[in-house]
């Protein structure tokens, strides 16, 4: 590993130490909570089969209302 790489990795290493330490935990799981009580109640309704998994909580945890409604427009224009 050259220094040029290793001064790219010291670099990204403090960049995401500063991201997670800006971070509103309280946020993030509110929308995880609501993202996910609205993908059950979307899928036992049968509006939309969108399979739960890790990152549909993810990508609604971080994006909140707006990434629910991404998921649920690409689910319905895709079929899957």
């Amino acid at each position: 590993m050259g220094i040029g790489e290793f001064m790219f990795v010291i670099a990204v290493a403090v960049i995401l130490f500063y991201l997670i330490k800006r971070i509103n935990w309280r946020n993030i799981i509110t929308n995880i909570v609501a993202g996910l009580i609205t993908l059950i109640i979307l899928n036992q309704l049968g509006i939309a089969e969108i399979p739960i998994t890790i990152w549909t909580i993810l990508f609604i945890g971080i994006t909140g209302l707006v990434g629910l409604i991404l998921i649920i427009l690409y689910h319905l224009l895709v079929g899957g």
